[in-house]
């Protein structure tokens, strides 16, 4: 079995020559760059922040407004989360 990065033979390095190549004829170079600015892991984090905030609160909002029915609330969010996820 092939791991990530790794060609399973002729046939699978042949159409990455071809990809390579269609990619080329619109002008870009095939390139994998693994750098983040300090603004893009700022985005990051704060967005993380934002979840992790509106998830605490929206659940302290529906125990102290609903009581335990909140609790059955969130797997049909989680449920409608993966629909859309999907």
């Amino acid at each position: 079995m092939s791991g990530p990065g790794e060609t399973s033979g002729p046939g699978e390095r042949k159409r990455l020559a071809e990809d390579e190549r269609t990619v080329g004829e619109f002008g870009y170079r095939q390139e994998l760059s693994r750098s983040l600015s300090w603004f893009s892991l700022f985005s990051v984090s704060f967005s993380i922040m934002s979840i992790a905030t509106g998830v605490f609160l929206n659940f302290t909002f529906g125990m102290t407004h609903l009581g335990p029915v909140g609790i059955w609330i969130w797997p049909m969010v989680g449920v409608g989360q993966l629909l859309v996820a999907w």
